[in-house]
């Protein structure tokens, strides 16, 4: 009798905390699924913020940002970008940010298999035309890249916020 007991104890257990897994991966595909909807929702009607934490230059490690300082949102045809610029400026005065507010000329949007997009953006604020690069991952993973005349190429990381409007 003993022995029974012994032997059914600890498969009980196993069976239990087995189910309790099985749970949590469920709850984690749910997730990714909200997050997948929530991005393609956001690519779709072309309204999202992106909150930037990280540039990474030209040469060099990778420089930590402020997410709440440095950002771009796109509304429609509308854009805005407020970022920090480390590198060569090739105009008289010296670039330290990228603060932007403008049109989108023009965009291109891929899809990848995954539930990711990519997407190539030509916008302008009066004369000034910048050309951007996002690549938004399904799980809402944004690298950015800018190209502009007077700076060197930018690259940019950060994430999609949630915004449920």
């Amino acid at each position: 009798m003993r022995n029974i007991l012994y032997i059914l104890l600890p498969v009980m257990l196993i069976l239990s905390s087995c189910s309790g897994y099985r749970s949590i991966s469920e709850n984690r595909a749910e997730r990714q699924a909200v997050r997948k909807a929530v991005v393609k929702d956001a690519v779709e009607q072309q309204r999202m913020v992106l909150s930037i934490n990280r540039f990474h230059p030209l040469k060099g490690s990778p420089v930590e940002m402020r997410p709440d300082n440095n950002f771009v949102i796109i509304d429609g045809d509308k854009i805005r970008m407020s970022l920090g610029y480390m590198g060569r400026s090739h105009s008289i005065r010296p670039i330290s940010a990228i603060n932007m507010s403008g049109r989108i000329l023009s965009r291109e949007i891929g899809v990848y298999k995954n539930g990711g997009y990519d997407m190539s953006i030509e916008a302008s604020q009066d004369n000034e035309r910048f050309r951007i690069h996002l690549i938004i991952s399904g799980s809402g993973q944004v690298d950015l890249s800018i190209i502009n005349t007077r700076i060197d190429m930018a690259r940019y990381s950060g994430r999609l916020k949630n915004t449920s409007s």
